[in-house]
């Protein structure tokens, strides 16, 4: 499938806007730092999003109080990586180090 900039198969309910999902995140990651369960979470923000803008949804993540993962392959961490997309800027990843969990 090609990338479409907007999918109009997703129904949002105005009862989004005020239901908090941080705690759920919160003991999901909880649950995959422990190590007894494989823990892969993937967390889109773009930067036109009306309901949460991506410094919003950064400042939440930050907070959960776990740090980029360290790149095996240089001294830098996993953080703000460059994501692309048939060579073209996509958008910027960052993987964050759960501790225990060794994949």
């Amino acid at each position: 499938n090609n990338w479409v900039p907007c999918a109009v198969a997703i129904n949002y309910s105005t009862d989004d806007v005020f239901t908090p999902t941080i705690s759920l995140y919160s003991k999901l990651l909880k649950r995959g730092a422990d190590g007894t369960h494989d823990l892969n979470i993937l967390i889109m923000s773009g930067d036109d999003d009306s309901v949460c803008s991506t410094s919003g949804t950064q400042s939440w993540i930050w907070d959960m109080g776990f740090s980029p993962k360290a790149n095996k392959n240089s001294s830098a961490t996993m953080n703000w990586v460059p994501w692309k997309v048939q060579g073209q800027l996509a958008g910027y990843w960052t993987e964050f180090d759960l501790g225990s969990k060794t994949n």
